[in-house]
This record gives C-alpha cells, sequence and structure tokens, in this order.
C-alpha cells in the first residue's frame, strides 16, 4: 500500500495600497485630459475655391479656399501631412501641398480649432505633370546652342572628329595642325575656323572654349582667336573681312586654362570660332590646336517666358 502525503494549499497573502511603499509605482499621474470635442464635429469642412487647380506643374502647389470658425489648416498626400497653415480673421486659408511627381494625387484638408478640435476632411484631386522638354529654341534661358547646330571646319582633324567638338564630353578632343610658315606671330591672318548653324536666329551672348589633354604640356592652346556671327540666311566661310560675318570678340592672350568669353547680345543664325595662333613655338610650321569643347551660348528671343511660379507668399 502507498501512503500519499496530504498538502494543504496556503492563502496567499492579500496585498492592500496601504502595503505599497510608493503608489505612483503603479499608478503614475494621469496627464491633464485634452479639451471634449464635439461629436459629430461642429466645425464646418473646409471649403476650396472653385478655381482650384486640377492639373499642375508645379510639385509644391498652393491650395486657397475658406474655413470659418478654424485657426489652422493640415493637408494630408501621399507624402505625408504638411505643417498647419493659419486661417486668417475673414474664415480664408492658403496652404503649399508638396505633391508626388508625373502622379495623381489625393490631398485631403481638415480644418482645426484653437483648442485642437477638427472638422470633417475635404478631399481634392490634383494631378501633377513636369513641364514638357524643349530644344534650344523652346526656353527663355542662356543654352549651349551649338549641341544641336550642323558644325562644318575648314579644316580636317588630325585626331578626332568635328562632332567630338560639340558632343558634350570634355573628355573627347579633337586636334586641328595648320600650316603657318611666318615666323611672326599673328593674330588675324591664318586660321583654322569651326562654323556653327543654328537654323534659325538666336541671340548670341556668350563663346566657351576648352582644350585638350596636351594643351598645358605642348601648349596646344589657342592664344589668338575671333569671334564671328552672322545673320545671313547663307553666310561664305567665316572671314573677319567679308560684310557677312560680324566679329564679336577678338582674344589676343588666351591661356590653357578653359576661356569663358563673353559678348555684346548679336542676333545670328550662325557662329564661328578661328583659332590663329597656339601657345607655343610652331614645329615645323605648324601650329597644332587641341579642342576638347567649343560652345556657343544663347537664347530664342521669340518664346515667351513661363509665368511665376504661385505660391501663399
Amino acid at each position: 500500500m502507498v501512503l500519499l502525503a496530504s498538502c494543504t494549499a496556503e492563502t496567499p497573502p492579500t496585498v492592500t495600497f496601504d502595503t505599497i511603499a510608493n503608489k505612483s509605482d503603479l499608478f503614475p499621474p494621469m496627464p491633464d485630459a485634452p479639451p471634449t470635442c464635439p461629436n459629430p464635429p461642429v466645425l464646418p469642412a473646409p471649403r476650396l475655391d472653385t478655381n482650384s487647380p486640377t492639373l499642375t506643374t508645379q510639385q509644391r502647389q498652393p491650395l486657397r479656399g475658406s474655413a470659418p470658425g478654424a485657426a489652422q489648416i493640415l493637408a494630408t498626400t501621399a507624402l505625408g501631412t504638411s505643417k498647419p497653415s493659419p486661417v486668417d480673421a475673414s474664415g480664408r486659408f492658403c496652404i503649399e501641398v508638396e505633391l508626388l511627381p508625373d502622379a495623381p494625387n489625393q490631398v485631403v484638408l481638415t480644418a482645426m480649432t484653437s483648442n485642437s478640435c477638427f472638422s470633417p476632411p475635404t478631399s481634392h484631386s490634383i494631378t501633377h505633370r513636369s513641364p514638357a522638354q524643349t530644344d534650344a529654341g523652346g526656353s527663355t534661358a542662356p543654352q549651349n546652342l551649338a549641341l544641336a547646330s550642323v558644325i562644318t571646319s575648314g579644316s580636317t582633324p588630325k585626331i578626332g572628329s568635328i562632332a567630338a567638338l560639340a558632343d558634350g564630353d570634355v573628355n573627347s578632343w579633337t586636334q586641328f595642325e595648320m600650316w603657318d610658315p611666318e615666323i611672326k606671330e599673328d593674330c588675324t591672318n591664318r586660321h583654322v575656323w569651326v562654323r556653327f548653324d543654328f537654323g534659325k536666329a538666336y541671340t548670341i551672348t556668350r563663346f566657351k572654349l576648352r582644350w585638350g589633354p596636351l594643351a598645358t604640356s605642348e601648349k596646344t592652346y589657342a592664344k589668338c582667336v575671333t569671334l564671328l556671327v552672322s545673320a545671313q540666311t547663307s553666310p561664305v566661310d567665316p572671314d573677319p573681312s567679308s560684310p557677312d560675318w560680324i566679329v564679336a570678340k577678338r582674344l589676343t592672350d588666351g591661356n590653357e586654362k578653359a576661356q569663358d568669353l563673353t559678348i555684346n547680345p548679336e542676333s545670328a543664325r550662325w557662329a564661328a570660332i578661328l583659332l590663329h595662333e597656339n601657345g607655343g613655338n610652331s614645329v615645323l610650321g605648324y601650329e597644332t590646336f587641341d579642342v576638347a569643347e567649343l560652345e556657343v551660348w544663347g537664347q530664342d528671343p521669340n518664346v515667351v517666358p513661363p509665368p511665376p511660379a504661385d505660391t501663399c507668399d
């Protein structure tokens, strides 16, 4: 026979608040309760102006409307909730909303009283589209017109190509070689010319010249440069003495650094760059020019500037 020992369950001790040394350890003080807001809300939903945009090219778009009785307005999109914007004494507001680019956007506007009671929401659909990309003729800002021009030269490159003269890549370069038996430096006579046809007239304001990798060590930059422009339909080959061409600028102290040459604004369809003398002594009667990039900057005078961006300011 197996005898089982009897067990008597002990009653657990009773814990009362009086036995707790620090009652706040279990029940910390409650924060001040927020003011009670009516339910349903009595503050009306904000109303947008009837001319509020549904399509915009601005990624930060102002929205205007009225929210009588409100102190502030909030806007929520897929990108989050904006900072509150004030509502003036007449109930008018303007809030700038961040939009997802090139996408439809749903904007939810909520009015708020001074004691943080909210109105019912108002929803507004607005689609963002980036401005259409334009060529050099479609912008009021100066652009490098050489990139889209037809480029020709009176000389055949010894290294590289004519196209590399204005391909937007300073790491590609073109070398010209010119026979020049004269020992005396001449910045007006013999030259290598490069011509740009823009297809129509632009307002030309600047030329930029960048030299190839041998410019410093072998002085193959152009010390003497002539800049020409022409408004003629079909001018003769670039020639400073021809009435078809206007001499926009002469440079006689060029160096191996990039040359940024501004000119008085000229309306022209054509531009030309003449390279006369390099920075060193000609070897066996030859002048050598290493050209990384040639730029001609201008703008279309017939393009109407876009309106300024709309803001709440």
